[in-house]
C-alpha cells in the first residue's frame, strides 16, 4: 500500500494484513439512490474520513512486482467484528517481548469470541465465518460512489 506513515519515501508498505474502517452511506434523493463511502485508516498520511474512491486510487496506485500477487479484502460487518474479534497481542511479540510498544488500552475480546486470540481466524481466506472475501475489483465496485 502507498501513503502509509511507516512506508518508504513513497509511503509504500507491504502489509501482511491491514485494518481500515469503511463507512458506506446510501441516500435516496428525488427517487435516485446515491452511495458514497469513506475510509478511516490510522496508518495513512491521507486525510481521515477520505472518500473511498480517492483513498483507493492513491493507496493502491502501484504496479505489483508479480502478476500472481493479489490483494484480498475481508469485508466484515462492524457488529460481527466487535462481538467476535479477540487479540491478546501475542502477534506483536518476538521472543516474548513486544516488537513495538503496545496500545495503551487493554487487549480486545468480543463477548462471543471463543478464544483469547483469533486474529489468524480473521486472516484465513478459507474461513467464511466472519464475512466475505473480495479481490480489488470487487471491493472497488462495492464501495465506489454512484447514483442510480
Amino acid at each position: 500500500m502507498l501513503q502509509q506513515k511507516l512506508g518508504d519515501k513513497n509511503g509504500l508498505v507491504i502489509w501482511d494484513y491491514h485494518v481500515i474502517l469503511i463507512q458506506k452511506q446510501t441516500q435516496k434523493i428525488d427517487n435516485h439512490i446515491h452511495t458514497k463511502s469513506y475510509v478511516f485508516d490510522y496508518d495513512t498520511v491521507l486525510p481521515w474520513g477520505m472518500q473511498f474512491d480517492d483513498y483507493f486510487k492513491l493507496s493502491h496506485a502501484f504496479k505489483k512486482p508479480n502478476d500472481t500477487l493479489k490483494s484480498w479484502f475481508h469485508l466484515i460487518d462492524t457488529e460481527v467484528f466487535i462481538k467476535n474479534f479477540a487479540s491478546d497481542r501475542s502477534h506483536m511479540k518476538i521472543n516474548g517481548k513486544f516488537s513495538h510498544p503496545p496500545p495503551d488500552y487493554p487487549p480486545i475480546k468480543g463477548e462471543q469470541a471463543a478464544k483469547d486470540h483469533n486474529l489468524f481466524d480473521f486472516l484465513d481466506i478459507e474461513n467464511k465465518q466472519f464475512g466475505k472475501w473480495m479481490q480489488e475489483d470487487e471491493i472497488q465496485k462495492f464501495f465506489s460512489a454512484r447514483s442510480i
